[in-house]
């Protein structure tokens, strides 16, 4: 597997694992710091927790795969994730008065996208292994 995919699901991992910790531990501090008054229930962002860091292990497994094919799945779900992502969140800051912080997240989403995508060509590509 090409050490380009191996370093985007490293910091995928990251990154799915730091927001994934904020939910899960202090979702009011990642409130704040996104312009929400509070995450109510406090419930839900726990469980927006708890799917990250789901996630963040499947990327951590996607790092630590040696072959393409062993990871097609889940970059085909990654693909789908930020895409979704990033619409849903650019519809709530352009329709549903979500705070401008959100573009953060929008540009987040957007990066992972296009690195899931320039990448998927060769995973696809990848023959099964024997």
């Amino acid at each position: 597997m090409s050490k380009g995919l191996k370093y985007v699901f490293f910091a995928h991992a990251i990154v799915a694992f730091i927001f994934a910790i904020g939910f899960l531990f202090v979702p009011d501090m990642i409130a704040d710091w996104m312009g929400f008054t509070s995450f109510s229930p406090v419930g839900l962002a726990r469980l927006q927790g708890a799917s990250m860091l789901a996630i963040a292990v499947s990327s951590w497994l996607g790092y630590r795969a040696s072959e393409p094919q062993q990871v097609r799945i889940v970059v085909i779900m990654e693909i789908w994730l930020t895409i979704v992502s990033a619409l849903v969140a650019l519809y709530g800051i352009l329709f549903d008065k979500a705070p401008t912080t959100l573009w953060i997240n929008v540009a987040i989403f957007v990066i992972f996208a296009i690195l899931w995508i320039a990448y998927y060509p060769r995973v696809a590509k990848a023959p099964p292994k024997k």
